[in-house]
């Protein structure tokens, strides 16, 4: 029994040593996979965060490219703003010339017609008022001409009314006397 125990203890040892080889074995398999992982760990750390230092970069040049483009694009919006009101300003102002010249070359025209209708009316009332006076005249004469005439007629009427008259009363004693005969 001594024997079989010692047997079973040589064989307990040597499964031992197996196993504590073994354990040794896996112990250095497990360390070296731990420094692996802890290795990858460290380096994916590291990359992580050379990537979030990128995307930081990257994000800062985004806002600065966004403000350089917001600030340009406010410039060209105020440049257009300023270009438009300047057209709109020159607009204006050729309106207000435009109108001014119209207004004014309308009163000169006005005041010429003024002008010309006074000179026109007044050389028409003289040539009808001169026209009137020359057809007065020629009915004065005319009327001068007439009355003599109807007075010398009416003066022949009566010298010849008048030499009529003693051979009227003589025709009426003439035929009074041959009606008291009668």
């Amino acid at each position: 029994m001594q024997q079989d125990a010692d047997s079973h203890a040589q064989s307990a040892e040597s499964t031992l040593h197996g196993l504590s080889d073994h354990m040794n074995e896996a112990a250095q398999s497990v360390d070296h996979h731990l420094t692996a992982a802890f290795s990858s760990v460290v380096s994916y750390r590291g990359s992580v965060e050379t990537s979030r230092q990128q995307l930081e970069g990257r994000k800062m040049r985004w806002e600065q490219t966004t403000n350089d483009l917001e600030a340009q694009a406010t410039e060209q919006a105020n440049v257009w703003i300023d270009g438009a009101q300047q057209v709109l300003a020159d607009q204006s102002t050729a309106m207000v010339e435009m109108t001014n010249a119209i207004v004014e070359a309308h009163n000169a025209a006005m005041e010429e017609l003024k002008e010309k209708f006074a000179t026109e009316a007044r050389q028409a009332v003289a040539t009808s008022v001169q026209a009137l006076a020359d057809e007065l005249n020629n009915l004065v004469h005319h009327v001068g001409e007439v009355k003599g005439n109807l007075t010398s007629k009416s003066d022949e009427i009566l010298a010849k009314v008048r030499s009529a008259v003693p051979v009227l009363e003589h025709l009426a004693s003439s035929l009074d006397s041959s009606a008291a005969k009668l």
